[in-house]
């Protein structure tokens, strides 16, 4: 692993309760993969993925939360109002 690679999977594992790291490393791209559990019910998956040679680390996380159809147009404004706030990134 690279210098960034070892900087993020170290600021990573203070961050995150007891992440249990993949890491795929092919040389351009490091992919550091876990699964982790919030509170209730809530489980989510993240990948940062550290590109070295352009100095770029990006993070993912995705949910398998679903909205019931009712709830689905407050979840879509909650969603635009979100991204219309953050400075980086965006959520999908």
């Amino acid at each position: 692993m690279g210098r960034i690679t070892d900087i993020v999977k170290a600021w990573a594992e203070q961050q995150w309760d007891d992440p249990d790291f993949i890491v795929n490393d092919d040389g351009n791209c490091a992919t550091l993969r876990f699964t982790s559990s919030g509170q209730g019910d809530f489980n989510y998956r993240a990948f940062y993925e550290v590109r070295e040679s352009n100095n770029v680390v990006e993070l993912y996380l995705y949910s398998p939360f679903k909205a019931t159809e009712e709830k689905r147009s407050a979840v879509a404004d909650g969603v635009t109002r979100a991204n219309v706030t953050l400075h980086c990134g965006r959520i999908d």
